[in-house]
């Protein structure tokens, strides 16, 4: 059963990445790169403002800081538990894959990702009550 899942992990792999192209990744390359998403975090940052005191952002904001570290704790925790590669650095499918960029920690679960959900949760949870369509 569990051969089973890991094929299919890696046959989903090897399909998903060879669907881009050089194209594709710059462009993809370009809108994660956190540097330019500062002007989308400014204005979040404007519309928090707009419906918060600097007491309530200032708790948001240790908030935020407190749950980042707790998800990225967990997640690392995980991660050396589990200790599955990333699909890059497994020798079964590393040739067939486009790579772009190099890592060499573990891949599950992802730290970015989590974190990112945890942050973007409690901003909806707070922020839901004043924007309609938030």
């Amino acid at each position: 059963m569990l051969d089973s899942i890991i094929n299919l992990d890696y046959y989903l792999a090897v399909y998903l990445n060879n669907l881009g192209n050089t194209t594709a990744d710059k462009f993809w390359l370009f809108i994660t790169n956190q540097f330019y998403l500062t002007p989308f975090f400014l204005y979040l940052f404007y519309l928090i403002k707009k419906k918060l005191s600097w007491k309530e952002v200032a708790i948001l904001v240790l908030t935020l800081a407190v749950l980042i570290t707790c998800t990225d704790g967990l997640t690392n925790i995980v991660k050396k538990f589990v200790e599955r590669p990333r699909p890059i650095n497994t020798d079964a499918i590393s040739d067939q894959l486009r790579i772009i960029i190099t890592r060499k920690s573990f891949s599950f679960f992802s730290g970015h990702a989590s974190n990112s959900m945890a942050a973007t949760t409690l901003i909806f949870l707070v922020l839901r009550k004043y924007y309609k369509y938030f």
